[in-house]
């Protein structure tokens, strides 16, 4: 059956001057659980024939502690992300630091999918795994994303929002984040933002990025992963809570997560479409099901 859904991004082809795909969590330690999953996501992507000119990846690539495990998972993923021929962006997530946590005397290399998708060309991520946040241009868009990070020497990491180890290391004071912010506003165009986390007011957010509030009045949109839609034990109330807004501020922050369905309940993901006039439709695909489940559109005009 071609769904409502299916027939309105049909009718708005001619229209879209950007199209993302936007994923996050994969979250697998056994490389055949991935691959399963993988085939099984890609089969549906490509049957939607909605080619996308950048995928942005945000974070929990792996899980557990095994650094053998966790390199081929990643690597499966790269290969698969690589095959569409797009520039690729990702940021760490807390699981991406686990076998680092146990080794820190491994230095970068104990972070395998931050140190592996680094060296690949068709990865954007930070430069430094200390690095909070990176940021890069899609046409008139300048893109902020925040994800985990940690010095190389494990002394300090921060993940879940938190730092942990020895905090007074921490080199990002609040006034660095105020520096972004003020990065942000001075922008010309249109900002998206993209983490691991969401802001205060979404699904399981992130104190350290309460900094960064109140966003400035650029910023279009937020998109996060972490929180996976369906699992109740973390969730609670808000258990398949898609659509938030920032805390007093009128700024939209979509959780995509996941894509994996065994704490959450079906491997997802989002398209993200901006339209010639500035308009953003949001797409939240179910690629278990084969189905769209919801769609969220952003008049470029709006106002609160």
């Amino acid at each position: 059956m071609n769904s409502t859904l299916q027939q309105l991004l049909a009718a708005l082809r001619a229209s879209v001057r950007h199209r993302v795909w936007i994923c996050s969590d994969l979250q697998q330690w056994d490389p055949k659980t991935a691959e399963h999953i993988l085939n099984t996501v890609f089969a549906d992507f490509h049957s939607l024939d909605l080619p996308c000119e950048e995928v942005w990846n945000l974070g929990d690539t792996t899980d557990g502690k095994d650094p053998g495990r966790m390199r081929e998972t990643v690597l499966l993923q790269a290969e698969r992300f690589e095959s569409l021929g797009v520039p690729l962006a990702y940021t760490c997530g807390n699981h991406d630091f686990d076998y680092f946590k146990k080794e820190t005397s491994g230095g970068v290399e104990a972070v395998p999918a931050w140190k592996l998708l680094r060296d690949r060309p068709a990865w954007r991520t930070s430069r430094r795994l200390e690095d909070f946040y990176f940021t890069f241009d899609m046409g008139d868009y300048r893109v902020f994303l925040f994800g985990d990070h940690a010095a190389a020497d494990g002394r300090w990491i921060v993940t879940h929002g938190k730092v942990h180890g020895d905090a007074e290391a921490y080199p990002h004071t609040p006034e660095a984040y105020d520096a972004v912010r003020k990065n942000m506003a001075e922008h010309e165009g249109p900002v998206i933002s993209l983490g691991h986390y969401a802001y205060p007011g979404g699904n399981r957010p992130s104190p350290l990025m309460e900094r960064l509030l109140p966003l400035p009045d650029n910023v279009r949109a937020h998109f996060y992963g972490h929180a996976h839609l369906g699992e109740s034990r973390l969730l609670g109330e808000h258990n398949f809570r898609k659509i938030a807004y920032v805390d007093h501020q009128h700024v939209p922050q979509l959780d995509i997560a996941a894509l994996e369905d065994r704490k959450g309940t079906r491997l997802r993901s989002v398209f993200l479409e901006i339209y010639l006039d500035g308009t953003f439709g949001i797409y939240f695909r179910n690629h278990s099901g084969k189905t769209w489940e919801e769609a969220f559109f952003l008049d470029p005009g709006r106002r609160p």
